[in-house]
């Protein structure tokens, strides 16, 4: 919900929030005109117990799976949405990749960079070429390491270990066969 998304903006941002009734009414006569055939069950949450368990699943020196735990951890910890078939980050097949939408090997090499906190915490970020909101203007992916198992910045680099010596027009998240 994007109004949800405005009202968290201005709490987090201390802005005053006017809750009006044409608000509510606008909001409640647009919810209603949402065709049925547009509504899914909602999932639950991905945890980080879930991620974990995931991760003792998986083999690291497997191409696929060294692909899947870097898109899994992404996902996680930058908060990227996967579920969309126009994802920037899905592992795609080479018939419904579009570089238009998907983020390519082109990207690389990633450079690396540290914050300038005490731990000198490691990141790296990437453009998407194109999001559901932002169309073709795209956004930026950061990726912050983690002292943690689930770490996407260890992930993202396993898996571009593992699946080295791919073409350059290849999707970012894409295996070895």
């Amino acid at each position: 919900h994007w109004l949800a998304g405005l009202h968290f903006w201005h709490v987090i941002n201390h802005a005053k929030w006017n809750t009006d009734n044409m608000l509510h009414h606008v909001h409640c006569s647009i919810t209603k005109m949402v065709p049925p055939s547009s509504k899914r069950a909602k999932c639950p949450p991905v945890t980080l117990e879930a991620l974990i368990i995931l991760s003792k699943g998986l083999d690291n020196s497997s191409p696929f799976d060294s692909a899947t735990w870097a898109a899994a951890c992404i996902a996680f910890w930058s908060c990227c949405w996967l579920t969309h078939p126009n994802s920037p980050l899905p592992i795609v097949s080479a018939n419904f990749f579009s570089p238009q939408k998907h983020v390519s090997h082109s990207v690389l090499p990633l450079s690396n960079r540290f914050l300038t906190n005490e731990d000198l915490t490691r990141f790296c970020s990437f453009h998407i070429p194109w999001t559901k909101t932002t169309k073709e203007l795209g956004a930026d992916i950061s990726i912050t390491s983690r002292s943690h198992t689930t770490c996407p910045f260890i992930a993202i680099h396993a898996h571009l270990t593992v699946n080295s010596d791919l073409p350059s027009s290849a999707a970012l998240l894409t295996y070895k066969l």
